[in-house]
């Protein structure tokens, strides 16, 4: 994918170097070049290699080393001409996000570039990247707000069966205020200032991690109405629709905004939370079957004379967590390519 390897012309299952890779390849053998006289680098079947040969080649083969022609065929291959446009324009705005807060702390960086309320913009090339990276951000935060959301009623649902209704009364309870006379009301009013989604991303993660602070329901509502009151991006991509996307979620809203809050929860347990789950419990058992694995039972929560109730046997489980990207590797990647310097937190001008 990094342009490492290509495949043989003839015999597509031989993997070959490129010629771009030769450089480092070369720096990398003369590391090497004591030990090339070992039949594990020169024969092809069964070799045997003792813990002495592979002690031997520690320092030379050592992973946090890199040679200059390594980090800059690595350079070359991350953010150069040959990478794919839009690594290249990612790649821009990363770099400019390290040298704009002076760190590679990922979790600092990721705030950084996910805009307001951070003051890091973009005003040339990188723009449509920089603003297709908030736009993934509130999806994130979207997605783990729900997913939060669900956690809290299973433990809710963990003594006995209850109710939708029962359900939002509780949520209601723990709010500290729920004076607002409708649905619209009641998301201005839960929005928070002062912070951007991944701020949101991490107070959600926090409160579920403690329980008895009680501020799982506040940061679920602050997460909720900050996602449904972010303006949609100029150009809506296609996505299905049954599959919740933010821009559906954001049409019901504004439906919904003249009823009572508690409708208005309502919608939001019934059909956001609860019906997504059997969406993606049935679809990936069914994925299961077809794949002929191990049946497993995803559905957690079922319907039982006394309300919603969970499914016998199953647990809450853990916490859910923001989808993992890969920021933290391609930081760390610029790092070994000297694109990002760490003593002094420079980043190159050029490749």
């Amino acid at each position: 994918m990094l342009g490492w390897l290509e495949r043989h012309p003839k015999y597509p299952g031989v993997l070959l170097p490129t010629e771009m890779a030769g450089p480092a390849l070369d720096a990398f053998e003369a590391r090497m070049a004591k030990h090339l006289d070992h039949p594990v680098f020169k024969e092809f079947g069964t070799v045997t290699v003792t813990a002495d040969d592979a002690a031997s080649w520690q320092k030379s083969w050592a992973i946090e080393t890199v040679t200059q022609a390594e980090a800059k065929t690595m350079a070359g291959m991350l953010f150069g001409a040959e990478a794919p446009k839009c690594r290249q324009l990612a790649g821009e705005m990363i770099l400019r996000a390290v040298s704009y807060s002076s760190t590679a702390d990922t979790d600092r960086l990721r705030q950084t570039m996910a805009g307001a309320p951070s003051k890091f913009t973009l005003s040339e090339k990188p723009q449509e990247t920089w603003k297709d990276f908030r736009v993934l951000q509130v999806r994130q935060l979207f997605r783990l707000s729900l997913e939060a959301l669900f956690y809290w009623m299973l433990g809710n649902l963990h003594d006995k069966p209850k109710g939708t209704d029962s359900l939002v009364e509780n949520f209601i309870a723990e709010l500290k205020s729920m004076k607002q006379a409708n649905a619209g009301a009641w998301l201005k009013a839960m929005l928070p200032s002062g912070v951007g989604p991944t701020e949101l991303m991490t107070r959600i993660e926090e409160a579920m991690d403690a329980p008895a602070s009680g501020d799982i329901v506040p940061a679920i509502a602050a997460g909720l109405a900050f996602c449904l009151e972010e303006p949609p991006p100029e150009e809506i991509r296609m996505e299905r629709h049954e599959r919740l996307p933010l821009s559906r979620a954001r049409a019901e809203a504004q439906v919904q905004k003249d009823h009572s809050v508690p409708e208005f929860l309502r919608h939001i347990f019934e059909s956001w939370v609860l019906a997504q789950h059997v969406y993606w419990s049935v679809g990936r058992g069914l994925a299961d079957a077809r794949a002929q694995v191990r049946v497993l039972l995803r559905l957690k929560v079922i319907l039982d004379e006394g309300g919603w109730t969970l499914s016998p046997g199953l647990s809450r489980g853990r916490p859910p967590v923001p989808t993992a990207d890969r920021l933290h590797t391609v930081v760390s990647l610029a790092q070994e390519s000297c694109l990002i310097k760490m003593k002094s937190l420079e980043v190159a001008k050029a490749l």
